[in-house]
């Protein structure tokens, strides 16, 4: 579960001044993303989602390139943009990668997503 309220709120500010130290630290944008959405700010945690692809794109580091593509699944089902989650999703389950996407976690984290037909289906 997310923080949220005024522990989510500095949690942000804490995040933001650690990434001015050190703005290609992949995993600090990756927080800073999922806080923003925690805390209802969509367009913020997209634009960190897209710099964090940036940072670290797939064809750089084939081991941990594809977390921002987990990210962006778990920012677009929790954010109400089931294709674009479903997209994602897709995009990793053809990739070689192991990552956090199994078990119950996940499972719950996807559920907006389930309930799109498409996802059903294909």
């Amino acid at each position: 579960m997310l923080p949220t309220g005024k522990l989510a709120t500095g949690a942000r500010s804490e995040l933001e001044s650690f990434l001015k130290e050190q703005p290609e630290n992949f995993k600090l944008i990756s927080d800073l993303a999922l806080t923003n959405m925690g805390l209802g700010d969509k367009a913020a945690a997209f634009k960190l989602i897209e710099r964090e692809m940036a940072t670290l794109p797939i064809e750089k580091d084939a081991l941990a390139g594809p977390v921002p593509s987990e990210d962006l699944a778990r920012v677009a089902a929790q954010t109400g943009e089931p294709d674009r989650a479903i997209a994602a999703l897709q995009k990793l389950l053809s990739l070689p990668y192991i990552g956090g996407l199994g078990g119950r976690a996940a499972y719950s984290r996807a559920a907006p997503a389930r309930s799109n037909v498409r996802s059903a289906s294909e």
